[in-house]
């Protein structure tokens, strides 16, 4: 088994892959003050056992890399392949300032190319949403990046006097008649229609045919109101994995890390 960890700003997805298969998944909630027993308990509970050959990690936490990286090298006896810039990657990197790159970004993008071998388009629906491109080449060539439903809706009740937390549901019409409907129909509707027009920006700038996938932490939700081609919520998970493939063990310190927010 390969053991592979995506650290986001709202949550932390583990993986174990059998292969190129993705058998098993867990999660838990982002907490930088948590001490490293917190998460070495996290991942011993969700491997259950299983033996694990190697280790990768993708962090936009800095502050939790190596809390994550000892935890892992306690549950697993292996020192994790931390993905970064400078190694070697799938996809040739077009992007002007990829030391400042949110790394989990560059693995669904890489993913999604070496699945399709086209141009790519991968909306990320985490805490931000992203847009990252690949071209036909196998070019990353960046994309875009935005708030996410989560943040918006925090953003508006938390910083507002008046406006309250509203739930995550779709109103049938887009004039809203109540102020929790109002919230719910400028977040929702509004994510939906950006997402379909920046996606049609970018298909018109590439000028090719491209695949469209939807990954993150609220892709499932979103799933059901965007036209995407494909719809994997640990898309990154693979991308830890593939570029694991093309590193070896000994390039795993952690010192040569460098994430960034993505």
């Amino acid at each position: 088994m390969w053991l592979t960890v995506d650290i986001g700003n709202s949550t932390i997805v583990g993986g174990l892959f059998d292969g190129y298969r993705l058998v098993h998944t867990f999660q838990r909630r982002t907490d930088a003050s948590a001490p490293v027993s917190a998460y070495l308990d996290w991942l011993r509970e969700g491997i259950a056992g299983r033996p694990v050959e190697r280790a990768g990690l993708v962090s936009v936490v800095p502050a939790l890399t190596g809390v994550m990286s000892e935890a892992i090298q306690g549950a697993t006896g292996q020192s994790p392949l931390v993905v970064h810039h400078k190694l070697k990657l799938p996809v040739q990197m077009g992007y002007h300032t990829p030391e400042t790159l949110g790394m989990d970004r560059l693995c669904g993008a890489a993913a999604a190319f070496n699945r399709h071998r086209q141009a790519v388009i991968v909306v990320d629906a985490g805490t931000a949403l992203t847009f990252n491109v690949v071209d036909e080449q196998g070019v990353f060539l960046g994309g875009a990046i935005t708030a996410g439903l989560e943040l918006i809706l925090r953003s508006l009740h938390q910083d507002t006097a008046l406006l309250p937390e509203v739930n995550l549901q779709l109103p049938r019409y887009p004039v809203g008649r109540s102020t929790q409907a109002c919230i719910q129909v400028g977040v929702l509707y509004g994510t939906i229609d950006l997402v379909t027009g920046l996606v049609q920006r970018i298909r018109k700038h590439l000028k090719v045919d491209s695949k469209v996938i939807l990954t993150g932490g609220w892709s499932a939700f979103l799933s059901q109101y965007l036209p995407v081609d494909e719809h994997d919520p640990h898309l990154v998970l693979h991308g830890v994995r593939l570029i694991m493939t093309l590193n070896t063990p000994a390039e795993t310190a952690v010192a040569e890390a460098q994430p960034a927010v993505s």
